[in-house]
């Protein structure tokens, strides 16, 4: 065998290891994404509105961060309505994978009750950047 034909052999062997590392670092990826969106699918399913948020707390167990954004906002009427945004980051670390459930939560009677169940994009996070606890959405 020529010094060539080794060299081109090798060549191969390097492209098919690089592209078989591709392929694998791609799952791994694509997996770690899914898992993340899967938790906060369940997630969002099982907090219900009209919960306390307490209840969807106990609920959203597996949250790695919580972030929470309040309002207060007057009214037409002068009377004044406090509501709130919980953020919940469920599964992945890395914020380009993580899963996230908002929570829009309205005081009623003393007690702070779920109004609203969905989820958000983490490209969106730096719409909350004036939250003190959410900043630019880095964890």
């Amino acid at each position: 065998m020529t010094a060539m034909r080794r060299a081109r052999r090798w060549a191969f062997v390097l492209i098919g290891m690089a592209i078989v590392g591709g392929i694998a670092y791609y799952v791994v990826d694509s997996k770690d994404y899914l898992d993340s969106q899967n938790q906060a699918e369940a997630a969002r399913a099982s907090v219900r509105e009209g919960m306390t948020f307490a209840e969807a707390g106990q609920v959203i167990r597996g949250a790695w961060r919580h972030s929470l954004c309040a309002y207060n906002v007057s009214k037409l009427s002068g009377q004044s309505k406090d509501f709130s945004e919980h953020l919940f980051y469920l599964g992945s670390h890395n914020l380009e994978h993580t899963g996230l459930v908002l929570v829009r939560t309205e005081v009623m009677g003393g007690e702070e009750i779920v109004t609203a169940v969905s989820g958000e994009e983490t490209y969106r996070l730096p719409l909350y950047q004036n939250c003190p606890d959410i900043g630019s959405g880095s964890p």
